[in-house]
């Protein structure tokens, strides 16, 4: 028996510059930086965390910052692009910051489409949908703030077999262009019979997790998983959350993690993002860590 699917618990890409990235997402998105810590499976780069003020599931957006590594490909094995919701009221703010900022956007069907300093593709829409609470500090006035993902485009040459999993497995409901889970996020799915395989990158996106409410619901998944024939791996304690990854029928890596223990395990909820969090196996090596790594500057508030 497989356990539960609440929605998106966060979203992992690649970048460039951490610096670039960092300023990118916090002063100009206004994203708050909720944990600044390592690639648990490769301590010589950060992972760093950007989501509301407590870094809830469903807010997350996280990247392994390469600054040596090459530009990516998008195709099939990754995902195409993401989507922030917004308040209803936002869209016209969102495209006056975009302009002082010199972000060129187009509109689609009453999104805002735009891409990051490394060529990942986002929107921004306008719903009524939201997850999260909004960030006192934000550069962005809380009225219009981003609170949380709404959607992840993923690229499929044979899109039957990844709706089944989304449709019999995660429960979702098809809703327009959107497969639609239980708390509302969202998968789109772009069929290309012809779309060559990508590689990753900078401006890829790594793999997209999945929220399971708690370890229980997540070893039934992981069992399941087992005896479908899916290459599984075994749960992977990430400090913040406890994860399992398999790739889906059309490549794309999805991960399964919980939804707790959270972002304030290791720190005060009031100093999220400040300093370096190591996971456990890595402390001994702190200083040479700290060392190897670019410093960061958290940059003041920009004006609003």
């Amino acid at each position: 028996m497989k356990g539960k699917i609440l929605g998106i618990h966060h979203v992992t890409a690649i970048c460039g510059d951490a610096q670039t990235n960092l300023d990118f997402y916090t002063q100009v998105l206004g994203l708050r930086l909720v944990k600044k810590t390592v690639n648990f499976d490769d301590p010589t780069a950060y992972h760093l965390y950007f989501g509301d003020t407590a870094g809830t599931p469903g807010t997350l957006l996280t990247f392994f910052p390469y600054p040596d590594g090459r530009s990516a490909q998008p195709g099939i094995g990754g995902a195409l692009g993401f989507a922030f919701a917004i308040p209803e009221s936002a869209a016209e703010y969102w495209k006056q910051r975009l302009t002082q900022h010199n972000l060129r956007f187009e509109e689609k069907g009453g999104e805002i489409e735009f891409k990051d300093p490394d060529g990942i593709q986002v929107q921004l829409v306008p719903t009524r949908w939201q997850r999260g609470e909004a960030y006192g500090d934000s550069t962005v006035p809380t009225e219009f703030q981003i609170r949380s993902i709404l959607r992840v485009t993923i690229p499929a040459r044979d899109a039957t077999k990844t709706e089944n999993l989304l449709s019999q497995h995660f429960q979702a409901v098809k809703q327009g262009e959107d497969w639609v889970m239980e708390d509302g996020s969202r998968i789109r799915i772009h069929a290309d019979e012809a779309m060559p395989f990508g590689h990753g990158g900078h401006g890829s996106i790594h793999h997209i997790a999945f929220r399971t409410p708690n370890d229980a619901e997540q070893e039934a998944w992981l069992e399941f998983l087992q005896t479908s024939g899916y290459r599984v791996s075994p749960v992977m304690d990430r400090n913040y959350f406890h994860s399992i990854y398999f790739r889906e029928p059309n490549n794309t890596l999805f991960e399964i993690a919980t939804d707790g223990p959270g972002m304030a395990i290791d720190e005060d909820a009031a100093h999220l993002g400040e300093a370096l969090r190591l996971p456990a196996q890595y402390e001994s090596h702190r200083e040479l860590i700290e060392r190897s790594l670019p410093p960061l500057r958290i940059g003041a508030p920009a004006k609003r």
